[in-house]
């Protein structure tokens, strides 16, 4: 008797799952439901994987009819003149972990450098522009008052930006607080990019 559903465990990078979706090859169906997670939920699940903690498994599925896809990842829009092209890639559906892989995705992708969608700044300031307090070592929300110790979070994932930011750290505080702040960057930065997702 064969098998209708076929179950392949992975455990990849979270990393490879968002330049997945930003390459059209991971997507949402659009039978998913919106996103509904609030700023704390997003905190929350950035403080879980900073202090190692396990954020749960994903499930993919590549089904043999396509669906629909959702227009929306987080924040992000996928833009008007590459979502046919992504309707027609071969491609993967998140089934479940939507919320937390839309939460990350919206997070830690660079708005500067993103290229296959378009930011909504009213949502993406509301509940993802997040950043990292190298002094108290905790996320936060930002502030237009912010210091230079408080960094993007997607710089963590972003190695030109990493260094770019780790430079102005270094010529803006002492070398002892220096050293000390951009080895707690090293160290977070390190840490997501090697988080693994079941």
């Amino acid at each position: 008797m064969s098998s209708l559903i076929s179950l392949k465990p992975s455990n990849n990078k979270f990393e490879i799952y968002l330049n997945d979706i930003n390459s059209g090859l991971l997507q949402i169906p659009e039978f998913q439901r919106d996103f509904v997670w609030e700023l704390d939920n997003v905190l929350k699940l950035l403080n879980s994987i900073k202090k190692n903690y396990p954020i749960g498994s994903f499930l993919f599925w590549t089904p043999e009819t396509e669906f629909r896809i959702a227009k929306q990842v987080g924040p992000y829009f996928i833009k008007e003149s590459i979502f046919d092209t992504f309707e027609k890639r071969q491609r993967k559906y998140i089934l479940d972990g939507y919320q937390r892989m839309s939460a990350l995705f919206g997070v830690l992708s660079n708005p500067e450098t993103i290229v296959n969608f378009t930011l909504d700044e009213k949502l993406y300031n509301s509940k993802f522009n997040i950043y990292y307090n190298l002094d108290s070592e905790r996320f936060d929300v930002f502030d237009r008052n912010i210091e230079l110790y408080c960094v993007p979070a997607y710089i963590l994932l972003d190695f030109e930006s990493f260094l770019t930011h780790s430079e102005k750290i270094q010529r803006e505080y002492s070398p002892e607080l220096s050293k000390s702040y951009t080895d707690r960057l090293k160290k977070l930065s390190l840490l997501l990019v090697g988080t693994k997702c079941p």
